[in-house]
Order: C-alpha cells, then structure tokens, then sequence
C-alpha cells in the first residue's frame, strides 16, 4: 500500500484525537473568564450594600465608580447572552422561549441603564443613597435576573454539547474510514483497536443519551409553554434554578395519602424521594463522556503507530 496513504491515515487520526481535547480546553477557560466576571460583580455589589456609613468625598466617589462598573459587567454579559442566543440555529422548539427571552433581556439593558442615570449626578449623591440603590439592584438581579441567566446558560450548555456529540460521532466514523484505509490486517483485524472503538462508540452514544435528557427536562420546564409570557419565565426559573425533581407526584390524583395522629404506616413505607437533577450536571456529565471517547482515539493513534513500527 502507498506508504502517502498510510502516513496521511494516522496524521488523520491523530488529529482527530486531539482536537475536542484542545477545544474543551477552550472553552472551559471561556466559562472560568465568566464566572470570575460574575463573582467579582457579586462581590463588588456585596461590597457596596455592607458600606459602613462613612460620608466621606472620596468615599462616595470611589463607590459610584464601583457601581458603574457593575453596572457595565451587568449589561455586557447581558448582551453577550443576545449575541449567543441569535447565533444559535434555529430550532421551532424553542423559539418562542428564544423571544420571550430576547424581549426580557431588553427590558434588563433598559434597566440597567437607568440604574446608570441614577448616578449621573455625583453631587447630589451621599453613600447612604449609593447603598439604596446597589441593594435595589442586587435584588433585582438575584431575583429576576440571575434566575433567567441560568437558563440562558442551561439552553447554550445543551446546544453547544450536542454540537460536541455531533463532531465526535463525525470524528469516530473518520477514524473508522481511516483505519479501513490502511488496509494492513495487523491494523484493521487489531482486537485492541476494535475495543478502543467500540468503547468510544459506547461512549458517545451515552454522552448522546444524557445531553438528550439535560434537552428534554429544559423542553419540558421552559419551552412547552407557548403562551408562556417573560413573567412565567422568571417565575419558573426562580423556582427550579436549573434543576428538576423527576417525578413530581401529582398530589391531586396519587394513591399516596396523608397520614394522620392514627396512622399505622411506617416512615419505611413513604416514598423515596426522586433526586434533583441538575441540567448542568447532565450536560457536564456528556463532556465528560465525550473527553474520554477521543482519549480512546488517542490510545488509536499510538498503538496505530505501534503497530506500523
């Protein structure tokens, strides 16, 4: 067999298992960068509430200036949220959830800027009246915000992951075509090899598996309501917070009763409460599987080598 072939089959494999491995690097930096952003915006809100009453000038100063740079954490990552959520493909599924969302986030911006007015006039601000405002804002933001920003970060996590299983999927037929290429039944009879392939395969689909059920309780919570208005939305997210108790017994119709002074039941006899599932923990779970997927390809590539020596 042309040795071109071969030489072009492994750099082929290779690359394929290293790529998701350097992207996941990625984006787990990006997703560190963002959540320091938002402790040091918390911190600094947290900062301004707890002030001690000191009038002083400079004081006063250097806390406004503190708030206006929340206040500017506050509306870029609102808009990096829009951008996200625009770029994302087009689903029917969700798009109304997708514009309720949109038209919350405008309302946020508007908002945040008019906490920004109110600090336009430095003089007539003492720190008692920064402290008001930051508290009224830190509020607002722990009590409508926060709640539609994790589900914001729930609906990117599920697509950006199911992009992931798509491109491993892609990648472990690759390799699959690759090694048939080589044509050297050392290679493509290799028992090691088929096990390192089937259990990536394994891996995948349960990666697969398990974005499609962070997919469906985030479907079922936000995105089956179509009459669902912005309101819903918050309320919703501010109950579950990304999480979902599954199921939930529906009081009205279970056979479960409750027990009264004379009840003879036992506590062995309850019903062992169903576990909270995060959505974020499901999807964290398919990278995972997705990672070590793609080092079985590395383990591929080596023993492929190996085997060529």
């Amino acid at each position: 067999m042309n040795k071109f072939i071969v030489i072009a089959a492994v750099a082929a494999i290779s690359f394929s298992s290293i790529f998701v491995l350097s992207a996941s690097s990625a984006q787990a930096e990006e997703t560190k960068g963002v959540q320091k952003a938002y402790e040091n915006a918390k911190q600094y809100l947290d900062d301004l509430v707890t002030a001690k009453d000191e009038n002083q000038a400079d004081n006063v100063g250097l806390r406004v200036e503190t708030f206006r740079q929340v206040l500017d954490l506050a509306k870029a990552e609102a808009k990096d949220f829009e951008f996200k959520l625009i770029t994302v493909d087009k689903d029917e599924t969700f798009e109304a959830w997708k514009k309720e969302v949109m038209d919350s986030l405008t309302k946020d911006m508007v908002f945040i800027d008019s906490q920004k007015e109110l600090l336009s006039d430095i003089k007539s601000i003492d720190l008692a009246k920064v402290k008001k405002i930051a508290k009224n804002f830190k509020a607002w933001r722990d009590g409508e915000y926060m709640p539609l920003a994790s589900q914001i970060q729930d609906f990117l996590l599920v697509k950006q992951e199911a992009k992931a299983v798509q491109t491993a999927q892609a990648r472990l037929q690759k390799i699959t075509t690759d090694i048939k290429n080589i044509k050297q039944p050392k290679i493509t009879d290799s028992k090691d090899i088929k096990n390192f392939l089937d259990k990536s395969k394994t891996l995948i689909n349960q990666a697969a598996e398990l974005n499609k059920k962070a997919l469906n309780i985030f479907t079922e919570r936000y995105a089956n309501s179509k009459d669902a208005s912005s309101t819903d939305i918050i309320a919703t997210s501010t109950i579950a917070t990304s999480t979902v108790s599954l199921p939930i017994p529906n009081l009205a119709t279970s056979s479960i009763s409750i027990s009264n002074s004379n009840s003879t039941s036992s506590p062995a006899d309850a019903p062992v409460p169903s576990p909270i599932i995060s959505i974020k923990d499901l999807v964290r779970s398919s990278l995972d599987k997705i990672k070590e997927s793609y080092r079985g390809f590395v383990d591929i590539s080596n023993l492929v080598r190996k085997l060529l020596k």
